[in-house]
């Protein structure tokens, strides 16, 4: 019976898949009260190192959650953070499977006469 070994983590300890689409596991979901939540889906490693330094990074608060899987990890971070989170995942260089934003064409400026 041949088992699945693990991927091979990065230095940082932890690692994000990316989905299916090659964008990074990121959704906001809201709670009571009106209160959002940013999640981060597809941890593997240490996920509590990756909540750590999320938190001092963005300066926000946040939590684990073990998947049903039992390999990969959901944190979730207080607050609307999708662009602050994706950007600090490029950051620690701990994304896999994850399409680069590469520079768009930038549209001729139009001149008037």
């Amino acid at each position: 019976m041949a088992t699945a070994l693990p991927p091979k983590l990065p230095p940082c300890g932890f690692l994000v898949s990316g989905g299916k689409k090659g964008n990074i596991p990121l959704s906001i979901e809201k709670r009571p009260k009106g209160k959002k939540v940013t999640v981060l889906s597809n941890v593997q490693g240490s996920a509590k190192s990756l909540l750590s330094a999320l938190s001092s990074l963005l300066g926000v608060g946040g939590t684990l959650r073990q998947e049903a899987s039992g390999q990969h990890w959901t944190i979730e971070v207080q607050g609307d953070q999708v662009e602050r989170v994706g950007a600090a995942l490029e950051q620690l260089g701990c994304l896999k499977g994850v399409k680069r934003e590469q520079d768009k064409p930038k549209k001729k400026a139009e001149t008037e006469v």
